[in-house]
């Protein structure tokens, strides 16, 4: 009894700390990305493609613009977060732009700290923190168009992840699969 009661304090533990960890990288994330670059929080724009593509498309053609490819793709989830942006009055669309982006970080962070992914906190927090490590102008960030690039590490995670255990999560991974292989190009490298 002790045994068992020991093992079920352990893993309550473990995932409080992977919590703790998924919510203090997400949040030092975001104050970084807003002390690099507090513009686009304080007067977000549309940026390359965002408006000139994503969101004419999506507000001329609506939902038969996620048919329509851009670049030899058809960056689906962005095209998703256009389609909703056009139920916001328009002056307040960049905004929603740059939600959208900073919920696609906030989601690659939590994923980074799914029980599948076979790497310790440590390390997983590391890896969560590298994603604003890495550009000096964070230009990938705040903006639909660059969302492709934020969808890369989701691949090489799937990739190391453990198998599936049920149904649920194999139908999870294969959602991941099509949602980035028809958002970005990068699904060849698997």
């Amino acid at each position: 009894r002790v045994r068992i009661a020991n093992s079920i304090k352990t893993q309550w533990s473990s995932r409080d700390t992977s919590l703790f960890l998924c919510i203090a990288c997400l949040a030092i994330v975001t104050v970084l990305l807003c002390w690099r670059r507090p513009d686009a929080l304080v007067n977000p724009q549309f940026w390359a493609e965002d408006g000139s593509t994503l969101f004419s498309e999506a507000y001329f053609y609506g939902a038969r613009s996620l048919l329509r490819q851009h670049a030899g793709y058809y960056h689906l989830l962005a095209r998703l977060a256009a389609l909703a942006g056009r139920l916001i009055p328009l002056p307040y669309v960049p905004h929603w732009y740059y939600l959208a982006s900073w919920g696609l970080v906030a989601l690659l962070i939590g994923y980074l700290f799914l029980p599948r992914i076979p790497l310790t906190n440590g390390l997983r927090f590391l890896l969560g923190l590298s994603l604003v490590a890495n550009t000096a102008d964070n230009e990938v960030f705040w903006n639909l168009s660059n969302f492709p690039f934020l969808l890369a590490p989701v691949l090489i995670l799937l990739a190391i992840a453990q198998e599936p255990r049920n149904r649920q999560q194999a139908a999870f991974d294969m959602v991941i699969m099509l949602v980035t292989g028809l958002s970005s190009a990068f699904a060849v490298c698997l």
